[in-house]
């Protein structure tokens, strides 16, 4: 389905921005003082407003990364809400930051609010989250493949909605639950994952659930799903 896809779309989008505020801040001795640069600095490169309404709390061992507490992220170019969470914990590994190398070590959100919005022309209102603007002019890698480590993704009751105004259709994900074990190029990991998905065109209620294993290959560009345990009605 297009909708779990540009869900997917949006939840890294998401991550990515959250996950660099985080970094920023977990180098700052007291991050709450720096909250006006750390807005600016969303402002700046992603022309979107930042609320951090909670206390940041920083840990620095054996991870390093920050509990952002509960925040809130505007449309492009818009005061409107798109996404907030009630609180948000991001974390990386802190031997590889010592090889200039970032590794996720978890990242934890929970309450999750979220509008995707498809316009009549086709554009996603995400598009500037997941690079999808500037694909014609994105730069080439350096040499090394992307890294993807990540040691665990905790999803706690987010509601997710999908507007479609071409298509004139209306999704709407609630209850979403994920678990993850790590998730690593050639690593089996696990991922337990349910829902409840809503649309009016077609009419859908579908309360799911689903337990799998998982492992991927960025290289080989291959996926594996094993022991694939779904239930719905």
């Amino acid at each position: 389905m297009k909708i779990l896809k540009y869900v997917l779309l949006a939840f890294a989008g998401v991550g990515v921005l959250f996950g660099a505020v985080a970094a920023y801040v977990a180098a700052t001795f007291d991050p709450n003082t720096y909250k006006p640069q750390v807005i600016q600095l969303v402002k700046e490169k992603k022309q979107r407003t930042l609320k951090l309404d909670g206390d940041i709390k920083l840990k620095f061992w054996p991870s390093i990364g920050a509990d952002l507490g509960k925040l809130a992220l505007s449309e492009f170019k818009s005061e409107a809400e798109f996404a907030a969470v009630e609180s948000a914990r991001v974390s990386l590994k802190l031997m590889p930051l010592l090889s200039k190398q970032v590794i996720v070590d978890a990242i934890e959100i929970k309450n999750l609010k979220a509008a995707i919005v498809r316009g009549k022309d086709g554009k996603l209102n995400i598009a500037d989250l997941t690079g999808g603007e500037k694909k014609a002019d994105a730069p080439k890698a350096d040499g090394g493949a992307v890294k993807i480590d990540i040691d665990h993704v905790t999803l706690e009751n987010a509601a997710l909605t999908y507007d479609d105004h071409q298509a004139g259709s209306k999704y709407a994900l609630s209850k979403v639950n994920l678990k993850t074990g790590r998730i690593a190029s050639g690593v089996p990991g696990k991922i337990d994952l349910s829902f409840l998905a809503q649309s009016d065109k077609p009419k859908l209620n579908l309360e799911a659930a689903l337990k799998t294993g998982l492992m991927f290959d960025l290289d080989k560009q291959h996926l594996v799903l094993d022991g694939m345990d779904f239930s719905a009605k």
